[in-house]
């Protein structure tokens, strides 16, 4: 299904909606409700940059697919070839140039890891143990800024902040605070909204002569 077609039948609740009308929470919820309810494939081009205080910005280019309940692929292209795979059991990162595999348990990724691919998951969890608080951007009326700041310590980051367009509730911007001046932040572009996305897509064999490592160990 195309982004357009989406606009279309999205609930004519969401698209009357009036931003100081609603809270964070609620803000958060329509949100919530678009990847819990309706979609089952989401795919998007995506451009993610790394900010650390140790090195130079990084940035990684490629396509993203998630699938319900918990599968997500992400081949990037750009500044090299990189294939990120989970079947909902495990998690593989494949380095072609290195003939490197890592590996780990799904169970054992962390919420800092996770949030950029598992979103459903992730937000059920946002106005239950965040706050969240919706702003307005200058300049751009479809779109909103929603931060979410853990109420209880968090070890894994500080804030998550997204750029939702409110006309459809999806994403065009996540960034993932660990301090004011690390940062990872991924950029959404020619979203595709329930195609097809067979299973194998999410599955990984490494090739012959790759090392395998487990992320754990």
């Amino acid at each position: 299904m195309t982004l357009n077609n989406f606009k279309l039948i999205l609930p004519l609740f969401f698209l009357g909606l009036q931003l100081s009308a609603i809270t964070g929470d609620e803000a958060v919820g329509y949100f919530e409700a678009v990847f819990s309810d309706k979609i089952d494939v989401f795919s998007a081009e995506i451009e993610q940059t790394t900010f650390s205080d140790f090195s130079d910005p990084a940035v990684m280019k490629g396509r993203l697919t998630l699938k319900k309940p918990d599968k997500f692929s992400v081949d990037y292209r750009e500044p090299e070839e990189q294939f990120v795979k989970c079947n909902g059991r495990k998690v593989w990162i494949y380095m072609p140039s290195m003939k490197q595999a890592v590996t780990q348990d799904v169970k054992n990724v962390k919420n800092r890891e996770n949030i950029l691919f598992g979103f459903a998951k992730f937000l059920s969890t946002l106005r239950r143990d965040f706050t969240n608080t919706l702003t307005n951007i200058s300049g751009a009326e479809d779109l909103v800024t929603i931060e979410s700041v853990p109420r209880s310590i968090n070890p894994d980051f500080r804030k998550v902040v997204f750029i939702v367009d409110r006309s459809t509730w999806l994403p065009v911007k996540i960034t993932v605070y660990y301090s004011d001046t690390s940062f990872i932040y991924v950029k959404f572009s020619n979203i595709k909204i329930n195609g097809s996305a067979e299973d194998r897509l999410f599955e990984f064999t490494p090739p012959e002569g790759t090392t395998v490592v487990d992320a754990l160990k």
